[in-house]
């Protein structure tokens, strides 16, 4: 806590091999076509016996599109100004030129979404089950964190906005996340987390702990390899305190069941966070080494260390 370090990383570009460049991510988009459907949910004045499918008739709840299993090219949009707690699944499959996407329609404040209940879906506020999904323009706020001394599943299972393995070809951005214990948890290959801004702990709970005493707070958080993380800002994610002394960060890589290889890291702003990445080797359920891991072009104003690269690692800079 007591050192404060300012970094400027700007590194010589060469080619580089990387799977989650090759995929074409920014490139998805919707392709209309007569099996494309629009959902609409307002939580003010919708109703779940609407039909859903028009401004005019939008549904009112979040089970209500827990219960559906969505299709290539379908929409999920939340009014403007509502708001909801609990938890939200958003399941079935896109595709590449027809991903599902889950957004906002309307004027005013982005739809907010909170669950501080760690008994409901891992005090998850949005979960991600399917491949080929868009995030965007969503408000998560003071979502709970994992339960006091918490396993390392536990944690794995926290955040905001939760993508669990094999769920794939994910983009997240442009949204905000402000008082979370954990913004987002993504153990989902091939995706994108981009232009997103993170801030402020959940200091409702456990003195802002993701799990205290270990588990200060994080801004996003891998759970493995084949993904993006950049154009993110990202403030006031650490705890003093703890068996540490401190703890918390903007950005994490660890569980020792996944690999870590293939991630790219660039052109993010970090402000006050307890260090801007950590990867974790020795505490974790294996040693699990890094590989074509790239870190270039972002500004770090973080407290202790830049990077804490506990692992082994090849092939990367």
């Amino acid at each position: 806590m007591n050192r404060f370090q300012v970094f400027f990383i700007r590194i010589p570009s060469f080619v580089i091999l990387f799977c989650i460049l090759t995929l074409g991510l920014s490139n998805i988009s919707i392709n209309a076509n007569d099996d494309t459907r629009e959902f609409y949910i307002d939580s003010i004045s919708g109703d779940d016996d609407n039909n859903g499918i028009s401004e005019d008739s939008p549904w009112g709840t979040l089970d209500k599109v827990s219960n559906v299993t969505f299709r290539p090219g379908d929409s999920i949009y939340f009014k403007r100004g509502s708001s909801y707690s609990g938890c939200v699944t958003i399941s079935g499959d896109g595709t590449t030129d027809q991903p599902i996407t889950i957004g906002a329609y309307g004027s005013g404040d982005a739809p907010s979404f909170t669950n501080p209940d760690k008994r409901n879906c891992k005090g998850n506020a949005m979960r991600i089950r399917g491949d080929y999904h868009i995030v965007e323009n969503l408000y998560f706020h003071h979502t709970a964190p994992a339960p006091t001394g918490a396993s390392f599943f536990k944690v794995w299972a926290s955040g905001a906005l939760h993508v669990s393995l094999g769920n794939d070809y994910v983009i997240i951005r442009n949204n905000e996340f402000a008082h979370n214990a954990k913004a987002i948890q993504s153990t989902s290959e091939y995706s994108l987390i981009t232009n997103n801004y993170i801030h402020d702990v959940n200091d409702l709970e456990q003195d802002g702990f993701l799990s205290s005493p270990y588990w200060g707070p994080i801004g996003i958080h891998l759970g493995i390899g084949n993904q993006e993380i950049s154009y993110n800002i990202i403030e006031n994610m650490y705890v003093e305190g703890g068996g540490w002394g401190g703890d918390g960060g903007a950005i994490e890589i660890d569980d020792g069941r996944n690999h870590k290889d293939n991630i790219y890291i660039h052109h993010n702003q970090t402000i006050h966070n307890m260090g801007f990445l950590e990867i974790s080797w020795e505490h974790d359920l294996r040693r699990m080494p890094t590989n074509n891991i790239v870190i270039e072009h972002n500004v770090s104003r973080d407290y202790q260390d830049f990077v804490f690269w506990w692992a082994e690692g090849s092939h990367s800079r």
